[in-house]
């Protein structure tokens, strides 16, 4: 998945090693539990040649996956195809006419409490969701992680969260990111918006449509953004906050260093966690209700007609090709 993921590229991986990358196809499902499996063998590895992994990535479920090896179902715990089959009925009867995926009724039926904790486009965790249910008979938030302390983790990790001090420049960021987005093939924010709109905008209100799909977008990375930070604050392996506009590259890289070469218990000693997220709280709450969502790159009609006469030919296209492609 080239487009969307800001994948590390090719010369960049010359000059530092990276690890799982190009692992698997984006036809492939990945589950959590293989996420772990291949990340904790590359960790193993890397420190058996006397070196330091540096785990880098902003999805907390995989994050979680990867410090605390959670008690969900592994990637084993998969239905049988007549069950998936009435699992995609029962999706597409609750989704009915829309465009959009939205969160399972049958998900809330099963589970409301883990239904409100999946985004309305995850079309992935609803399915699997209904799976879990279907196998084990038990409610997936049943099977909800529980937080190591960071003495009780296998590893020594070391844990610092990059983000801006400003809530609104970070939001003014997401409006300008266009059809940049995060990473999951075609369930991923960004990706299901932009395939909605390519396949199912219709063609006389293109226009309309595709600023509403940017709103949607804009709306969606929002909200991933604010569960980004919920989950770095319960998080309590990361008791370190770098702000990226607040100190330059080379500050950063020391206080990385600096925190990674203290003992442990000198490590544990160097932050007021409860006091900060109080501040950090407070100022947040005060900042965003001042903050109006607007679009940047086509703030203009004329911007984006112009945009749109030049798509409109390779939608047209697109959807030809869909119609005829053999199922």
């Amino acid at each position: 998945m080239d487009v969307g993921t800001d994948k590390v590229s090719a010369a960049e991986r010359k000059r530092i090693p990276h690890h799982l990358i190009d692992l698997v196809s984006p036809h492939e499902a990945f589950s959590a539990f293989q996420f772990w499996e291949h990340a904790h063998n590359a960790t193993h590895d890397i420190l058996s040649r006397g070196k330091v992994p540096i785990v880098v990535g902003g999805c907390g479920f995989y994050l979680s996956w990867y410090l605390h090896k959670t008690s969900r179902p592994d990637h084993t715990t998969k239905a049988p195809p007549e069950v998936v089959r009435k699992i995609k009925k029962v999706i597409d009867d609750d989704q009915g006419d829309c465009a959009e995926p939205s969160t399972s009724a049958s998900v809330e039926a099963i589970d409301p409490a883990f239904a409100a904790t999946i985004p309305v486009n995850d079309l992935y965790r609803i399915t699997r969701a209904l799976e879990i249910h279907a196998v084990t008979g038990l409610p997936p938030s049943s099977f909800a992680s529980e937080r190591l302390a960071p003495w009780e983790t296998s590893l020594d990790f070391r844990c610092v969260y990059f983000t801006t001090s400003d809530s609104l420049a970070a939001k003014t960021r997401i409006d300008l990111r266009g059809l940049e987005v995060d990473s999951t093939p075609a369930k991923a924010i960004g990706y299901s918006e932009a395939i909605s709109f390519l396949l199912y905008a219709p063609l006389e209100h293109l226009g309309d449509s595709f600023t509403d799909f940017l709103t949607i977008f804009q709306n969606s990375s929002r909200k991933y953004g604010r569960r980004q930070k919920t989950w770095f604050r319960r998080e309590p392996l990361f008791h370190h906050w770098l702000y990226r506009n607040e100190m330059g590259v080379e500050d950063q890289l020391r206080r990385v260093t600096d925190l990674y070469s203290l003992p442990f218990a000198e490590y544990m000693d160097t932050f007021d966690w409860d006091g900060y997220l109080n501040k950090m709280t407070k100022d947040y709450n005060q900042k965003m209700p001042t903050y109006a969502p607007k679009l940047q790159l086509f703030s203009t009609a004329s911007s984006r007609d112009s945009f749109i006469a030049s798509l409109a030919p390779s939608i047209a296209n697109l959807r030809q090709w869909k119609t005829a492609r053999p199922n």
